[in-house]
């Protein structure tokens, strides 16, 4: 949607991809089931827009030294695992207007999330079965 509207050209997508153990609930480390590369090949294939996307792998490489606009992180971020790990990033990369979109999984303790609330705006927060889906802007 934000591609097809307009209101961006650039995408960084961030995954640790693929590691020795799955599981699905809620963790300090996260498993990875992702591929950036089929992510990114699907994306450009199925895009008519003009589009430039960067991956990064953070257990391989830093994050790339973007500033950001929209952060989306759905059943991800907040939701299997802590915001902790991503927070400087967020604090230091966001710019003023940014809109970031996650799940929080209720009854999670979630310190990163909670430093989202206290420097973001809560815009709207929309109840799902296991979590909530908070909208946030700087």
């Amino acid at each position: 949607m934000l591609i097809s509207e307009g209101l961006t050209s650039e995408l960084l997508l961030i995954d640790i991809e693929k590691t020795d153990y799955h599981y699905h609930g809620y963790h300090e480390k996260g498993s990875g089931y992702a591929s950036l590369s089929s992510t990114k090949k699907f994306l450009l294939d199925n895009l008519d827009h003009k589009i430039e996307i960067h991956t990064c792998n953070p257990t391989k490489q830093k994050i790339p030294n973007f500033e950001f606009t929209f952060l989306i992180s759905l059943l991800s971020m907040g939701f299997h695992y802590p915001c902790n790990e991503y927070i400087p990033y967020i604090m230091s990369h966001s710019v003023e207007g940014s809109w970031i979109v996650l799940d929080k999984r209720r009854g999670s303790t979630d310190g990163g999330f909670s430093s989202i609330e206290s420097e973001f705006k809560t815009v709207n927060s929309i109840p799902h079965v296991k979590s909530d889906r908070y909208i946030f802007e700087r």
